[in-house]
């Protein structure tokens, strides 16, 4: 979270398969980090799923061919 706060409750991060567009979702611990279990190897987008806040920079076509330990997703507070 670009804004130094915490992570928002309860929030999910999103992944989605390119083909077929399929999608699951997995709550986010309160490091940051999450896991996703036997996913096939393939591009896929994900998506933090929060109304709070917006993502930075969309996260789309990443490869899983392994698991993944330095993936950033970076979040910016949604303007009232």
């Amino acid at each position: 979270v670009n804004d130094g706060g915490p992570l928002p409750t309860g929030l999910t991060v999103r992944i989605f398969a390119n083909i077929p567009r399929d999608s699951v979702a997995v709550p986010v611990r309160t490091d940051g980090s999450f896991e996703f279990v036997g996913l096939p190897t393939a591009h896929y987008d994900l998506a933090p799923e929060t109304r709070l806040y917006r993502v930075s920079k969309p996260v789309t076509n990443v490869l899983v061919d392994r698991d993944i330990r330095d993936l950033t997703i970076t979040l910016e507070a949604v303007k009232k």
